[in-house]
């Protein structure tokens, strides 16, 4: 047989780096692996997966696995195994505990998607203990997604329904929804989702099921890959009209995690500096991208551009488009045109819409922390122009420029501000009391 050779970077997070103590417990749960045929991780971030070959045995880290990796047959060294969860899972000795990093975020998709999918078929109110047994036995990870059912389910119609879930998660987000031991340090999130669940989704999902009784299947997705610039959960019904014909309807839910306010960012061109080889944004480019951007508020800061070309730091130089933007927003949300005011308002209102769900005005967004849950509805901002006056000021926070929008009872409604980092550089959108006493439908 014809070998493919793939060549992967070696670190860490490969069994190459592993001490002389960890090796044996690590190839043990690596054979244990190749005697079920699990799919094996390969490179330092997972990003490849083996299927391997049966009746396959490893002593040593210079032996070779066989199998096929995007239906291409190759073999792999032990060395360029990933130090998935799996792998570690005997290791709590030598680090201390097994739990993986991942990002919250991302992962909480599964974690709502699982949960979604467990009660739609349960008779009965899914309990931590079921979520977390759920999470845990997912199957591994798949780069194409991973499917679980069709669970053929019987309504109180006596129709047969087909409920499957479907995920798609990075590879270090998915193996922290799997882990054990960071679950438990989960416990609260996880409390939160699963009231969420029992007290809100399965209560919205059973109504249009009775609005539409003849239910063919529900899929529920999660799919934080394809779309990686929203977090959301959506639950695909697919439904059989009077005629016969298949329908399929979308319920969107944004997740949102531990309270964060940020809820929008655009970028600035980055956080380099032009060189003189010309590989990162101009100044010009720079100012461009920032005209754009308070653009969408209804707003010219012209009157800054030349003190922006001029400044001798690039990043002081966003201070004088954020003063000008909000002088600008000042002048028109303040005067005796009433008109023009309430314009700039919706203006606002239409851009904090735009950044929080999207071009999706039917979604639910869920903020899940460890102490409840909060349902957010942007649309409701549409219900609150005529009685909502707004105000905006610039501030220098922790050296970074700042435009602070107040409403009529002084509470902070919206902050946009400058964010610098070696490595980023991006205006940030974040929503303040006075806005999420209005876009909030519920706590729990």
């Amino acid at each position: 047989m014809r070998f493919k050779e793939f060549k992967i970077k070696i670190n860490e997070a490969t069994l190459a780096r592993s001490t002389p103590t960890s090796i044996p417990k690590y190839l043990a749960q690596l054979n244990q692996q190749l005697s079920t045929n699990q799919p094996i991780a390969i490179g330092d971030q997972g990003e490849e997966q083996l299927i391997p070959d049966p009746k396959q045995k490893v002593s040593n880290l210079e032996d070779k696995i066989k199998g096929k990796i995007n239906n291409m047959s190759t073999e792999i060294s032990v060395k360029k195994v990933y130090k998935s969860s799996e792998i570690k899972k005997n290791d709590a000795d030598v680090k201390g505990n097994t739990s993986v990093k991942f990002n919250l975020g991302n992962a909480t998709e599964g974690m709502l998607a699982t949960a979604i999918f467990q009660r739609l078929i349960s008779n009965h109110d899914l309990s931590l203990k079921e979520l977390k047994d759920a999470l845990t036995s997912l199957p591994a990870h798949n780069l194409t997604g991973v499917n679980v059912g069709p669970v053929k389910i019987q309504d109180s119609n006596n129709k047969i329904d087909q409920i499957q879930l479907y995920i798609k998660l990075d590879k270090g987000s998915y193996e922290g929804i799997k882990n054990a031991e960071s679950l438990t340090n989960l416990t609260g999130h996880l409390t939160s989702i699963t009231n969420y669940v029992n007290q809100e989704e399965i209560k919205t999902l059973k109504n249009e099921f009775k609005n539409n009784k003849s239910v063919d299947s529900v899929k529920v997705i999660a799919d934080g890959v394809t779309d990686a610039k929203n977090s959301k959960v959506d639950v695909e019904v697919v439904y059989i009209n009077a005629q016969g014909k298949k329908n399929t309807v979308r319920y969107e839910r944004s997740v949102k995690t531990g309270g964060v306010k940020q809820f929008g960012q655009v970028t600035t061109g980055g956080a380099k500096d032009e060189d003189e080889k010309g590989t990162s944004v101009t100044r010009t480019e720079r100012y461009d991208l920032q005209e754009e951007f308070w653009d969408d508020f209804g707003i010219d800061i012209s009157a800054s551009e030349e003190d922006f070309d001029d400044a001798d730091d690039f990043v002081k130089a966003y201070d004088f488009t954020y003063a000008e933007a909000a002088k600008q927003l000042n002048s028109q949300l303040k005067g005796d045109n009433d008109k023009k005011e309430k314009r700039t308002v919706k203006r606002i209102f239409d851009v904090i819409k735009k950044h929080g769900r999207g071009d999706r005005p039917n979604v639910k967004t869920i903020d899940f922390g460890h102490k409840g849950y909060k349902i957010l509805d942007y649309e409701k901002l549409d219900k609150f122009v005529k009685e909502t006056d707004l105000s905006a000021k610039f501030e220098v926070e922790s050296s970074q420029p700042t435009v602070t929008i107040q409403d009529q009872f002084g509470k902070k409604f919206l902050t946009i501000r400058l964010y610098v980092t070696d490595r980023k550089m991006t205006n940030l959108i974040e929503r303040g009391p006075g806005l999420e006493q209005i876009i909030k439908v519920k706590e729990g």
